[in-house]
């Protein structure tokens, strides 16, 4: 086990790849050996999938210091976007991110990714208001429509 653990290597991803690289340790650790070779307890889409759950978790964490600490919800957002960047939920954090940073132009290049990849009504405005701030104005009220059109409750959420 020793041996093991001194070769567990930290990337660039940091912590989440250090979890990532205690989560394979353990599960090996336990893992029952057939013929001196370990048998896999999950298949590499339940692997997939905890990982993508470990970053829509991770993409939450923004959500509590946003307003008070905008910097830091910046850079665990763009960790998230580290481990899974094709994933609708931490793209949609990082370009909300972006816009209430008034990065309007990066927040709409993530928010149109996101809603590209899994479009719901709380994507479509997030990407309406971000184009709304850059300036293309026809793009983000109708898409601010469309949004408010699916999910009213969205207008009390935003205190209109």
């Amino acid at each position: 086990m020793r041996r093991r653990v001194s070769s567990l290597k930290l990337t660039t991803s940091g912590t989440l790849s250090a979890i990532d690289g205690w989560l394979e340790l353990v599960s090996r650790a336990c893992r029952p050996k057939t013929g001196g070779f370990y048998q896999p307890l999950e298949s590499v889409a339940k692997r997939r999938q905890a990982r993508n759950g470990r970053a829509a978790a991770i993409s939450k964490i923004p959500s509590a210091p946003r307003a008070e600490n905008p910097d830091e919800a910046l850079k665990l957002a763009q960790q998230a976007a580290e481990v899974v960047p094709d994933n609708p939920a931490v793209q949609d954090t990082l370009g909300w991110i972006y816009y209430r940073k008034g990065m309007y132009g990066m927040a709409v290049e993530h928010l149109k990714a996101a809603a590209s990849k899994a479009a719901n009504p709380r994507r479509q405005l997030h990407l309406g208001m971000a184009y709304l701030k850059s300036g293309e104005h026809d793009l983000g009220r109708n898409m601010v429509a469309l949004a408010l059109q699916s999910d009213p409750s969205l207008a009390r959420e935003q205190g209109w």
